[in-house]
């Protein structure tokens, strides 16, 4: 029996809506105080819904507490089963493990906070994190690392089909079918396990990945998708022609654009101060978004001339005080275009010197694991630029026990940083051309931007500003990224940058872009 993924992927209206038992006032009314902040308008609305509805879309722009409203919906479906003397399960999915240990750790966060208030929960709680045995282990005293196929996972299976306790499971949708199996060589059974299913950033999962999650639903299960489609969608290892009503898109458009699922918006920016938050409010949010912290400006003293401990690799630039500066939270670098594709030793250098400053300015203040987890990202479309931004910072002595901090764009979508610094990487004017749609894409440019909190810097050709492509689509697309630098940032200083290459000082002759 394939319900209710069949209906939820074809025809959503005809689910039946359960009659659920809650006094929505009172349940907020109960949960708040263990809340990090109490939920506000629009996300109080998004709650509500939640139990009313089989599917809530929601639209969960960059800094509006996405991941919180979930943590807040899973508490509060919790305590509406505790009250009506019920189990339920919870699965939480995503494309990524970063996006689903993340809802995972906050929805502990939240749990933890309630129970220190109000005391134990009536009913046991486990929390569950399902992987491969070639996973990588998470390790935490709470979440309970569970490896399909283990003893631990067929005692985990038991407790979901028989409905003995509240479980939140944690997991791929390939991993979640392999919990359905008995053991490695037979085929899936139908497991209709939770009640409630959490995906978040569901506008990069793909619409038959989250068709496999949908067949884990009870009959009466209810759907939250947590997305934004401003952002970067599912990675396809090919181009195609969407014919299908969507079937090839992202599992949030197909409900929102096929199926006519009308989202329901958050719409209070808590992450990124009003400078960052100004361009995508306009350009891709109506206008609607909110800016809670106008003013979170990093908090650093800058020196007033190169630090005593520079790194030998590294040339030194006075101009780089001024980059840095926190009471400017938009810098664009720009430059000529040369011969430069998917890496960029000028950038690179650039790059990797603002990296050292910043570490060196916040001093033994932050370990290299807070500075990286925290406080730097670094987003860049290429791997190889990646790898050679990577690769100078070994060299300055930066620390790199987790590397995901310099990143393409694709894989930094969810996280947020202090000072985000964007390197486009690409100067040559015909690889411009031949990779237009990627480079251009409004979406990639969205997300480099709103994972900044309090500072962004962008370093980027002249090659990519003055394009103009031949497809009226995609020009329209680049005018996103474009104008953002030619009209946005429109106050100008020319300076020069020496950098490295090849052991040979050079110096490039660029503009230094902001808004004040």
């Amino acid at each position: 029996m394939k319900e209710p993924a069949y209906s939820f992927l074809h025809d959503h209206s005809q689910l039946s809506v359960a009659n659920k038992a809650y006094d929505a006032d009172s349940l907020l009314d109960y949960i708040n105080p263990s809340l990090k902040n109490p939920l506000n308008e629009s996300q109080t609305s998004v709650f509500k819904y939640s139990f009313e509805n089989r599917v809530t879309l929601l639209w969960g722009p960059p800094g509006t507490g996405k991941t919180t409203t979930l943590a807040a919906i899973v508490l509060g479906w919790i305590e509406n089963a505790i009250a009506n003397h019920t189990n339920i399960s919870i699965g939480v999915g995503s494309s990524t493990w970063t996006a689903i240990d993340n809802l995972l750790a906050d929805i502990l966060v939240v749990l933890e906070k309630r129970e220190s208030e109000k005391g134990n929960f009536d009913n046991p709680i486990n929390i569950y994190r399902i992987r491969s045995s070639s996973g990588s282990p998470f390790v935490h005293h709470k979440i309970q690392d569970t490896v399909v196929y283990s003893d631990e996972a067929r005692y985990l299976k038991q407790e979901l089909d028989n409905n003995i306790s509240i479980s939140i499971c944690g997991s791929t949708w390939k991993q979640f079918y392999n919990l359905s199996k008995s053991d490695r060589r037979s085929d899936a059974s139908d497991k209709k396990w939770f009640d409630l299913l959490l995906i978040d950033e569901a506008s990069q999962v793909k619409v038959e990945h989250a068709a496999a999650y949908f067949l884990n639903m009870k009959l009466e299960g209810h759907l939250v998708l947590a997305g934004d489609d401003k952002q970067l969608g599912p990675i396809h290892g090919f181009q195609m022609e969407d014919k299908s009503d969507g079937l090839y898109d992202c599992i949030y458009s197909y409900m929102k654009d096929t199926h006519g699922v009308e989202p329901q918006t958050i719409v209070d920016n808590y992450r990124s101060n009003w400078n960052i938050n100004e361009w995508p409010n306009r350009r891709f949010y109506n206008g609607k978004l909110t800016s809670k912290n106008p003013r979170n400006l990093l908090q650093i003293e800058l020196p007033h001339s190169k630090p005593q401990n520079w790194p030998d690799n590294l040339v030194w630039n006075d101009e780089y005080l001024s980059i840095l500066n926190p009471q400017r939270p938009i810098i664009v670098i720009t430059y000529p275009h040369s011969i430069h594709t998917v890496s960029n030793i000028f950038e690179s250098q650039i790059t990797a010197a603002l990296c050292c400053l910043y570490k060196l300015t916040l001093g033994d203040e932050f370990n290299s694991d807070e500075f990286i987890n925290n406080k730097i990202g670094i987003v860049t479309p290429h791997r190889a630029q990646r790898s050679q931004i990577q690769n100078l910072l070994l060299e300055s002595d930066i620390e790199l026990n987790d590397r995901s901090f310099i990143d393409t764009v694709d894989r930094f979508q969810g996280q947020e940083r202090d000072l985000v610094i964007a390197s486009y990487t690409v100067s040559d004017k015909d690889f411009v051309a031949s990779e237009e749609s990627f480079i251009l894409d409004p979406r990639r440019f969205n997300v480099s931007l709103t994972r900044a909190k309090s500072k962004f810097i962008m370093i980027v050709s002249d090659a990519i500003i003055d394009h103009l492509s031949n497809d009226k689509d995609i020009a329209s697309d680049a005018a996103h990224l474009q104008m953002f630098v030619i009209r946005f940032c429109n106050i100008i200083n020319r300076i020069s940058l020496n950098y490295f290459e090849n052991e040979e000082l050079k110096k490039m002759n660029c503009r230094v872009r902001h808004r004040e």
